[in-house]
C-alpha cells in the first residue's frame, strides 16, 4: 500500500479540518509532576527576579484565622506571631521584585507554555517554571509596571485577562499574587525557607531578600559583595575542556558577605504532648543530652519568638569568564533540546571559604542547640554541609567536593538538574560545562594555596626568619581545611558529576603538577616528599607532608597519582652537603646507613657517597658558634683523623645499635669480627669494608688470634 499518497489525498480531498485540542489543566499537572521539588514556586520566582535584573524581592505569606481557635484576648507580639504559626493557615503568597518591568515579549511568553526565555544569558530554559504556581494556585495574578495579567479557567481551558493600570494603581515592582486553592494549607517551616532563602542569594545578582508573615518580617537577608580582582592563570594550565568546546579565558576572585536579621520565630517549635512510650531510655545518652538541650534552647526562644538575631556568613567566590566554540549542527541542536542558543559567552563560579572565614562565621552564629535552631545559613558554607551544583539557584545536584559551584549553561532536566539527558548534544554540552567547572575548582585551588603561602611568609617576616616548621605548624588548620575542601567524594543524585570534575582538576596542567602543604610551606609536589620518622632523627631541610596531613583523601590521591614519594638518597645527600650532622644525629645517621645497607635496601655506592659527603660537629658549646669537625668517611680514613676525633667517634657509637651483623643490627660491643667463625649463631659484622682498627676501637671485642688459635677478650 502507498502510504504516501493516501496521506497527499487526505490532505488534499479530506474534509472536516479540525485544530488539535490540548486540555491546558491536564498538561499542566503533568508538567507540574516532572517539575516538582522544595520550594520549587520560590526558586522560579526568584530566578525571574535575577533575569530581570532586580536587586531587592519581598516574600509574603498572608494567612487566614482560624476558625476553631481564636486570637488570645489579651497579647503580646510573641503571643500573636505564636498563635498565627500555630492555628493559621495560608491564604495568599505574594512574591515582589524590583527589576525591569515585563515587556511586551514578556506578557506574551507567561501566556505560553513551554516557550523558554531565548536569551541565553538569562537563566530560565524550558518555559515551564512560572506555571509552578499552579500547583497551590489556581488562578494567579501577575502585576508589572502599568500593566497586570490575570489567569481564570473555564472548565480545563486556561485563559487570561489584560489590564492596563491607572496612574495610582501602578507600582515600581513587579509582583506575583497566588491565592491558594484551599484553606487548609499550614504555614511553611519558617527555618526551611530562610535557609533556601539564604543559600538562593548566593551566586544571583540580587542583594536583599525580605521574608513576611502578614506583618512580621521573619527575615532579611543583606548581601554586600567586594570588588572583584582579576586573577593570573599559572603557565603550564590548559584551559580548555577535553572536547575543546570551552576555554576559560579570564579568572577574578571576590569576596561577599551575607548579613541576616531574623526572628526567634523561625526556630520555634509548638509545643507538642509526648506520649510516654516515646521517652528516652536511660541507656541513649546522646539522645537524652540532644533532647536536654532542645529543651533548653526551645525556653529560650520561647521566651519572645519576635525579638531578632543577626548573623553573618563570609563567601569567596571564583568566577571564570567561558568562551564556547561549537559547529553549526551543535548549535542547533542545541537550541531544538532547550529552546535558547547556546551562549558565546557564559560564566562559572567556584565558591569556597577559607578557614579563617569558616570560623569567623561559626563564631558569629554562636555554638549549642540554640544556635541550631536558628542556622539561617546551614547550607550556605559548602564546607560544612558539602557543595552542590547551582543555575543560579541552588539544585539538589551535589558536586562531591566542598565547594559550590555555579554554572547557569549546565542545562537542567526537568526534574534531574546534572546531566543525565537522553539527548547527546546536551549531554556533551554539560559534560564540558563540568570539565570546565573542574578547570575552575583548580584553579580556586592554586589560588588559596598561594594565599596561604602569603599568610606563611607575613609570618616569618614578622619573626625575622624564614618559612619554618613554627609557621607551618600554626597554619596547619587551614592547610586542612583547603585540601579537606578539594578532595572529592561520590556526588548524589548523578555520580557523574563529581568524576567529571574531579578529572578535570587532575589533569589541568599539561605536566604533573599540584601544589601540596609542607613543613616548608606550600611547594610543588615534585620538592616534596613523605615524612619519615627515622629519618627524620638526623635529616633535617627536606620539606615533608607534615603527619596530620597524610591521612587526607588528597593526599592519598597525590600519593596513588605517584605525584609524593618518600625521601630518596640523593635527597640526603643533598641535605648532608649543605649541613653538618650534630653529636645527637650522629649515631642516628649510622645506625640508618648500616641497617639499610644490611638488608639490602641501600647499595654499597650509595652508602659510600652518604658517608663520603656526611660531617659532623661534636662537643659544640652553647655559647660558641664552633665545635670539633668530624669527617664522617669514619672507616676508611680512620688512621688521618685526629686522636680527639677518635675517641670522641668511638665513645659516641659505642653505645649506639649501628653495626650490621647476619643476625641483625647489633651494638659494637655485642658484635664479633667477620673472621670469628668459632659459632655459627653468633652475630658477626657483615661489612667487609669497615676496618679492624676502627671496629676494635669501639670497644672490646671477642677476636681470634690467628697465629696461636685462642681466643682473647
Amino acid at each position: 500500500m502507498d502510504y504516501g499518497r493516501l496521506r497527499a489525498a487526505a490532505l488534499r480531498d479530506g474534509e472536516d479540518e479540525e485544530a488539535v485540542t490540548v486540555d491546558t489543566r491536564a498538561l499542566i499537572d503533568k508538567v507540574l509532576a516532572r517539575y516538582s521539588g522544595e520550594w520549587t514556586t520560590l526558586r522560579e520566582l526568584i530566578q525571574n527576579a535575577a533575569d530581570a535584573q532586580a536587586t531587592t524581592v519581598k516574600i509574603k505569606w498572608e494567612t487566614l484565622p482560624s476558625t476553631q481557635v481564636p486570637l488570645p484576648s489579651v497579647a503580646d507580639k510573641s503571643d500573636i506571631l505564636k498563635h498565627i504559626i500555630t492555628h493559621h493557615t495560608l491564604r495568599r503568597l505574594v512574591v515582589q521584585n524590583n527589576g525591569q518591568p515585563f515587556t511586551k515579549t514578556d506578557w506574551g511568553r507567561l501566556k505560553r507554555i513551554a516557550e523558554g526565555n531565548p536569551d541565553e544569558t538569562k537563566i530560565g530554559a524550558f518555559g515551564v517554571g512560572f506555571y509552578s504556581v499552579f500547583a497551590d494556585c489556581e488562578e494567579p495574578f501577575v502585576s508589572s509596571g502599568n500593566e497586570a495579567m490575570a489567569f481564570y479557567w473555564k472548565g480545563n481551558a486556561l485563559f487570561t485577562r489584560k489590564l492596563q493600570l491607572s496612574e495610582g494603581q501602578r507600582s515600581p515592582d513587579t509582583a506575583f499574587v497566588l491565592d491558594y486553592r484551599n484553606t487548609t494549607t499550614t504555614l511553611p517551616n519558617l527555618l526551611s525557607v530562610s535557609q533556601f532563602l539564604a543559600t538562593s542569594l548566593t551566586f544571583v545578582a540580587l542583594q536583599h531578600i525580605e521574608f513576611w508573615i502578614d506583618d512580621h518580617r521573619i527575615l532579611s537577608l543583606q548581601k554586600k559583595a567586594s570588588p572583584s580582582v582579576d586573577i593570573s592563570i599559572p603557565r603550564g594550565m590548559d584551559m580548555a575542556t577535553r572536547e575543546r568546546l570551552m576555554t576559560v579565558q579570564s579568572v577574578d576572585r571576590s569576596s561577599a558577605q551575607i548579613d541576616a536579621t531574623y526572628m526567634n520565630a523561625i526556630g520555634w517549635k509548638p509545643q507538642a504532648p509526648v506520649a510516654k512510650s516515646e521517652g528516652l531510655t536511660a541507656g541513649s545518652t546522646k539522645a537524652v543530652k540532644a533532647a536536654r538541650e532542645e529543651k533548653i534552647a526551645q525556653a529560650t526562644i520561647s521566651e519572645d519568638i519576635t525579638a531578632s538575631s543577626t548573623s553573618s556568613i563570609f563567601i569567596r567566590v571564583t568566577t571564570g569568564a567561558i568562551v564556547t566554540s561549537v559547529n553549526a549542527t551543535f548549535a542547533s541542536e542545541l537550541e531544538r533540546a532547550t529552546k535558547k542558543p547556546p551562549p558565546k559567552v557564559t560564566k562559572l563560579s567556584v565558591l569556597t571559604s577559607s578557614y579563617d572565614e569558616t570560623q569567623a562565621s561559626e563564631s558569629s552564629q554562636g555554638s549549642g542547640a540554640l544556635s541550631a535552631a536558628t542556622d539561617v545559613f546551614a547550607s550556605v558554607l559548602p564546607s560544612k554541609k558539602g557543595g552542590r551544583i547551582f543555575i543560579g539557584f541552588p539544585t539538589t545536584q551535589t558536586t562531591g567536593g566542598g565547594m559550590h559551584i555555579s554554572a547557569p549553561s549546565v542545562i537542567p532536566t526537568v526534574e534531574r538538574e546534572a546531566i543525565d539527558l537522553n539527548a547527546r548534544w546536551v549531554r556533551t554540552w554539560n559534560l564540558e560545562m563540568l570539565r570546565a567547572a573542574g578547570i575552575m575548582a583548580r584553579l580556586a585551588f592554586t589560588h588559596e594555596m598561594n594565599e596561604l603561602q602569603a599568610k606563611l611568609e607575613r609570618a616569618a617576616e614578622i619573626a625575622g626568619t624564614s618559612v619554618t616548621s613554627k609557621e607551618t605548624a600554626a597554619f596547619l588548620p587551614d592547610a586542612l581545611h583547603i585540601l579537606k575542601a578539594f578532595t572529592f567524594g561520590d556526588s548524589t543524585p548523578s555520580g557523574h558529576v563529581s568524576q567529571t570534575i574531579e578529572e578535570a582538576f587532575w589533569t589541568a596542567y599539561k605536566k604533573p603538577f599540584v601544589e601540596i602543604y609542607s613543613t616548608r610551606g606550600v611547594l610543588p609536589t615534585s620538592k616534596v616528599r613523605l615524612g619519615s620518622q627515622e629519618l627524620g632523627k638526623f635529616v633535617e631541610g627536606i620539606a615533608v607532608v607534615p603527619p596530620e596531613l597524610e591521612t587526607i583523601g588528597f593526599v592519598r590521591k597525590l600519593i596513588d597519582f605517584d605525584l609524593l614519594s618518600q625521601i630518596t638518597v640523593e635527597d640526603i645527600l643533598e641535605t648532608l652537603s649543605g649541613k653538618p650532622l650534630t653529636e645527637s644525629q650522629l649515631p642516628n645517621f649510622i645506625q640508618w646507613v648500616a641497617k639499610k645497607a644490611l638488608v639490602g635496601e641501600l647499595d654499597a655506592s650509595s652508602r659510600d657517597r652518604l658517608l663520603d659527603v656526611a660531617v659532623a660537629i661534636v662537643n659544640k658549646k652553647e655559647d660558641l658558634a664552633h665545635g670539633d669537625i668530624i669527617a664522617l668517611g669514619i672507616s676508611k680514613g680512620w688512621e688521618n683523623q685526629s686522636q680527639f676525633s677518635r675517641d670522641t667517634i668511638a665513645t659516641l657509637l659505642k653505645t649506639q645499635t649501628v653495626m650490621p651483623t647476619k643476625l641483625g643490627m647489633r651494638k659494637p660491643t655485642d658484635s664479633f669480627f667477620p673472621f670469628v667463625k668459632l659459632f655459627d649463631d653468633l652475630p658477626t659484622i657483615e661489612c667487609p669494608q669497615l676496618k679492624e682498627k676502627f671496629l676494635s676501637a669501639l670497644g672490646k671485642k671477642m677476636v681470634l688470634d690467628k697465629q696461636n688459635g685462642v681466643m682473647w677478650n
